[in-house]
């Protein structure tokens, strides 16, 4: 024997979801519709051109120990040291509970075509500190967010793979956790921040560190590809040499110069004034093919 609903069973539980409805809303409960996560867009190639403009983010949470923390230094110290002498730049972020951190200055873009330059922005880099304990948090949205409308050709992302905060904690109804665990919104929010980026052009990169590294979170602010869209990272150097051969990858066949004046010698010693160029030609007598 079939049963058939009555239309006025249907008919009553719509009024009885609307009774539910309207008596939240009478307790000043807010009830908001289910949204869907967010979508990570595909990563974008990176620029074909001579040097890349990258930016390196480092998390600097209570979620690292300090040997975590030395290895993300150490990181961002291995892209500069790698990239020398090549027509790249470099900026480093760092962040936490808030991006900027609140502790750290942020290292403006800056060049690495020189032995010195590199040595001035590897001392900014050892020179950056811990945040406050209450500061702690891993705040992966405002960490990337940070970056928008930089321009930068390639985002390192230096993290343990945890995400506990978004937006500016306390600034805002609903957001009081300045990390203290991991919330769906904490992830939709990064996705948002990276897909913003990836928008502009500028692929984004993750670079794991620590002993327990997330791999899935990773994938969703860069990609699935590993090796390309995010690195589980414990040699530094073997990265360095692969983002030094891929910013130099379209300067074949050009020739980079940087003039320097050593104001310790010469008829500007005493001078502190600056003396760009005046027109250098550069020829070679014979031309060669191949390597000797």
């Amino acid at each position: 024997m079939s049963l058939k609903r009555h239309p006025l069973a249907k008919h009553g539980a719509a009024i009885l979801a609307s009774s539910v409805l309207a008596s939240f809303a009478f307790l000043g409960v807010a009830v908001a519709p289910a949204q869907a996560a967010a979508e990570p867009l595909p990563n974008p190639s990176l620029a074909d051109k001579c040097g890349l403009d990258i930016g390196v983010v480092l998390d600097l949470s209570n979620s690292l120990s300090d040997r975590d923390v030395d290895d993300s230094k150490s990181a961002a110290k291995s892209v500069a040291s790698g990239l020398s002498g090549t027509p790249s730049r470099v900026s480093v972020n760092s962040f936490a509970t808030f991006g900027p951190d609140g502790t750290n200055t942020p290292i403006n873009s800056t060049s690495v075509a020189t032995s010195d330059s590199v040595d001035e922005l590897n001392e900014q880099i050892d020179a950056l500190r811990r945040v406050p304990q209450d500061s702690g948090g891993t705040n992966w949205d405002r960490g990337l967010g940070q970056l928008v409308g930089t321009n930068h050709d390639l985002v390192l992302f230096v993290t343990d793979g945890k995400p506990t905060a978004y937006g500016v904690p306390g600034s805002e109804p609903g957001n009081s956790d300045r990390g203290t665990r991991t919330d769906q919104i904490d992830i939709d929010k990064a996705i948002e921040s990276a897909n913003t980026l990836k928008s502009q052009g500028t692929k984004v990169v993750g670079l794991g560190v620590g002993s327990e590294i997330n791999e899935g979170n990773i994938k969703l602010v860069s990609g699935q590809t590993s090796g390309d869209d995010y690195y589980v990272v414990s040699d530094y150097s073997d990265l360095a040499e692969q983002l030094r051969e891929i910013a130099t990858k379209s300067c074949r066949g050009t020739l980079n110069v940087t003039k320097l004046i050593d104001p310790a010698t010469g008829k500007h010693a005493e001078s502190t004034a600056t003396h760009p160029g005046e027109g250098w030609t550069i020829r070679s007598e014979e031309r060669r093919v191949g390597k000797e």
